[in-house]
């Protein structure tokens, strides 16, 4: 029996809104057609003394995979373009002036944390903290290169068992 303020064409498309949409989708898409408002749990008893079931719960199971699949994808993109990037500065430091070499160190080792980080490694800070600008470049370059290197040896990004780094502040510009 459809209500005396829908009619059953109304009715019968608010049913295959809900096989389609859900009630909730279906009430707000026929109210604005139709300028009244009907609510999702009208809808939803039409639905079902049509023994209509809604399809939405699947399509939203299956865009909720589909997301997360792609959103590791991304982040795997993400991650080994962040080691690529730590290893591009230290290239780049070969030709680069001394300041260039401080900024370009601050880079790599900013890609190296953050590769770390999508890679789900401890991310706290330790108590001792590492000022970059207090250490010669130099040495920040042989870290570096030392981090990258164990990572290619053992074949992982994962640096073995080195202490967690502490977060890195851009070098001033002198």
């Amino acid at each position: 029996m459809i209500p005396r303020a829908a009619t059953q064409e109304q009715h019968d498309r608010a049913v295959e809104l809900c096989r389609m949409h859900g009630p909730a989708e279906a009430a707000r898409r026929l109210s604005a057609e139709i300028g009244q408002h009907i609510h999702r749990t009208t809808v939803y008893r039409w639905a079902r003394l049509e023994g209509v079931q809604s399809e939405a719960p699947e399509r939203t199971a299956a865009a909720t995979r589909m997301a997360i699949s792609r959103r590791k994808e991304i982040r795997e993109r993400v991650r080994l373009k962040l080691w690529e990037r730590a290893e591009g500065c230290l290239d780049e430091m070969l030709d680069a002036s001394a300041q260039d070499k401080r900024h370009l160190a601050w880079a790599a080792g900013s890609c190296i944390i953050n590769a770390r980080l999508e890679e789900g490694e401890a991310t706290s800070r330790e108590e001792v903290r590492h000022d970059l600008l207090e250490r010669s470049t130099d040495d920040l370059i042989a870290e570096a290169e030392s981090i990258l290197r164990e990572a290619r040896e053992t074949g992982r990004s994962d640096p073995g068992d080195r202490p967690a780094s502490t977060a890195l502040e851009p070098p001033s510009a002198d």
